[in-house]
């Protein structure tokens, strides 16, 4: 079996300073997408976007790009990508969630999940940035959240 890995990436500033953290955001989230394409264990890597301009370099770096159409709800969307791409393990990182994450310990979380049932890896249980879970379907389970930071 293999892991889904899916980054989410939102491209969204509003003003000066917005658009610096934003862009900040987004060169840490091809930091973490690069960290994943070197895991093998992660199967497909994923990135779901609004943005047409972080999807084609997803792309040119080898990650699947799916692009946001219309309302956006965390949770649905993480449902959606769920079952369009037929995920039984799944690590999901937001954008900005992982500069300091090296990439041993995504090839860990990776293992881990790969060879287990019932197990949630998270940063953080009360807010988390990142969260990995198997089964994947564990998600229809649940209240699924608006944001990230309740998934665990």
């Amino acid at each position: 079996m293999s892991v889904g890995f899916v980054l989410m990436a939102s491209d969204r500033a509003e003003g000066p300073a917005s658009a610096l953290v934003n862009e900040a955001r987004l060169a840490c989230g091809l930091d973490a997408l690069e960290k994943a394409l070197r895991v093998p264990r992660f199967d497909p890597v994923l990135v779901v976007t609004n943005s047409e301009r972080f999807a084609e370099e997803a792309r040119r770096r080898g990650a699947i790009a799916d692009i946001d159409r219309g309302d956006f709800h965390f949770g649905r969307r993480l449902l959606e990508v769920l079952e369009r791409y037929r995920l039984d393990r799944l690590f999901y990182a937001g954008a900005g969630s992982t500069p300091l994450l090296p990439q041993s310990t995504f090839a860990d979380v990776a293992a881990q999940l790969d060879g287990s049932e019932g197990l949630l890896v998270a940063n953080n249980l009360f807010s988390c940035d990142w969260v990995g879970f198997s089964p994947a379907s564990a998600l229809k389970r649940i209240t699924l959240p608006d944001a990230d930071n309740d998934l665990a």
